[in-house]
């Protein structure tokens, strides 16, 4: 099995390689390099099939969720575009008599003082 040698930099047939698995349940290989007797090692690829399939569940339902919220969010806009509608339609005359009569309470309240 060849593996570089961080030593001698360089690609090198592994000297009496060993399988070792990690924490993370990864396979791994172990072994020395011939020519300076360094400490090399090597990942092989793969996690196994059982968290393949629990990663594609995963990635299914977030796609759901997130379609989900896309949908929501439409609506939402949707309501509020509405409201404005509602809004624009309401006669702005109820607007100016309020004023008024806040202008009006106001200087009642300035003669009652004076």
């Amino acid at each position: 099995m060849k593996a570089y040698c961080v030593k001698c930099k360089a690609k090198r047939e592994m000297k009496s390689p060993k399988e070792v698995t990690l924490k993370n349940k990864r396979k791994a290989m172990k072994g020395t390099c011939p020519k300076c007797g360094t400490g090399m090692f090597m990942i092989l690829g793969g996690t196994g099939g059982k968290k393949k399939a629990k990663k594609v569940k995963k990635a299914k339902k977030t796609a759901k969720k997130t379609a989900k919220r896309k949908v929501a969010k439409k609506k939402k806009v949707a309501r509020r575009a509405k409201s404005r509608k509602v809004a624009k339609r309401r006669p702005a005359k109820r607007k100016k008599v309020a004023k008024k009569k806040t202008a009006k309470r106001r200087t009642a309240k300035k003669r009652r003082r004076r």
